[in-house]
């Protein structure tokens, strides 16, 4: 399903978003990508395929591969910033008091929601025996409810601050408890209307807490910083 709607993103940026070019556009720094680019793989790869292909020694020689293409990157990536080009990943960035606090939430927010959608999608479908088409239908409420909120966060932000996103958090931890009760308490015949008012609040919470964040996160970043800043996160 990405395909069509990023077709149809790129479609209407062509119509609507005007042509902006730097007067100095930065170089791409190529041995920071291919860095980051190694480092990953050489962590995720084992990490998604290792268990099931048996933990084979590529595995294990590509997760001892991993600390060392890490470390290099972050030396290159200092070396490009020390030497006035223009790094991959800024090393400065991580100076900025709202940088610092705002990954500290982002982090784990993130290794969070991805294990719960991961939980999740197993639960609905090995689980609870829904198909595909039912799967999805039951996150579309969790869906409407957090694009509706990161509608709101701005003004929300605008009137209370960084508050909202102590709200949020609170909102979705009760989205949390109310899902495990109604999985708990209907286990194995839940539909999907049962499973929709805890999937609405769990959304709505989201919503609230991760476009915050990065709102948080780039709002004290330098403007000559803030493509990359931005692509990063």
């Amino acid at each position: 399903m990405n395909v069509p709607i990023a077709a149809a993103a790129w479609l209407l940026a062509l119509r609507t978003v005007p042509e902006t070019r730097s007067p100095h556009p930065a170089r791409v720094d190529g041995p920071g990508t291919a860095l980051l680019a190694a480092a990953l793989i050489s962590l995720l790869l084992p990490l998604t395929e290792g268990r099931a292909a048996g933990w084979p020694l590529w595995s294990w020689v590509l997760l001892a591969v991993f600390p060392f293409s890490a470390a290099a990157f972050v030396t290159v990536e200092r070396r490009a910033e020390r030497t006035g080009r223009s790094p991959l990943v800024p090393p400065s960035l991580l100076r900025i008091p709202s940088v610092r606090s705002g990954l500290t939430m982002i982090v784990p927010f993130s290794v969070g929601f991805g294990g719960f959608m991961f939980v999740v999608a197993v639960a609905l479908q090995d689980g609870l025996r829904y198909g595909p088409f039912a799967a999805g239908l039951s996150l579309v409420p969790l869906c409407v409810t957090f694009f509706l909120a990161s509608l709101a966060g701005p003004r929300l932000v605008g009137r209370f601050g960084r508050r909202v996103v102590l709200a949020g958090s609170v909102i979705q931890a009760a989205g949390l408890v109310a899902l495990t009760l109604t999985v708990h308490g209907g286990w194995p015949d839940i539909s999907v209307a049962g499973l929709a008012p805890s999937m609405a609040v769990l959304g709505l919470g989201q919503g609230l807490v991760l476009p915050v964040l990065l709102r948080i996160v780039l709002s004290e970043l330098p403007v000559a910083q803030a493509g990359a800043a931005a692509a990063s996160w």
